[in-house]
This record gives C-alpha cells, sequence and structure tokens, in this order.
C-alpha cells in the first residue's frame, strides 16, 4: 500500500488512515501493526528511490 499511495509523490492523511483502518479491519495485533507499519514505510521509500534515480 506504501507504492500506491506515493505513486502520486504524495502520501495523504487519508491514505495513512486508510491504511491504519485496514490493519484495524484485519485485527493485527500490535506487534504486527507495528511490522505493517515498517513495510509501508518502505513500499514509500522504495518508490521515492525510483524516482530519484530514473528522474520522474
Amino acid at each position: 500500500m506504501g507504492k500506491l499511495a506515493k505513486a502520486d509523490g504524495r502520501v495523504s492523511q487519508e491514505e495513512i488512515q486508510y491504511a491504519r483502518d485496514v490493519m484495524n479491519r484485519m485485527g493485527l495485533s500490535s506487534e504486527r501493526q507495528k511490522q505493517a507499519i515498517e513495510l509501508f514505510t518502505q513500499g514509500k521509500m522504495s518508490i521515492l528511490i525510483l524516482l530519484m534515480c530514473y528522474g520522474h
């Protein structure tokens, strides 16, 4: 979800809240939520790195 959220160049508060809502609906434990947030963040960063490398 992080990559999709960052695809337009910016992650909005609505996109962050949506991701949190999905995690809550999935019933993730606190530890799993932390892992999911980290993966979301990694997804955001990977698209940023691609954009920096390829100039878009």
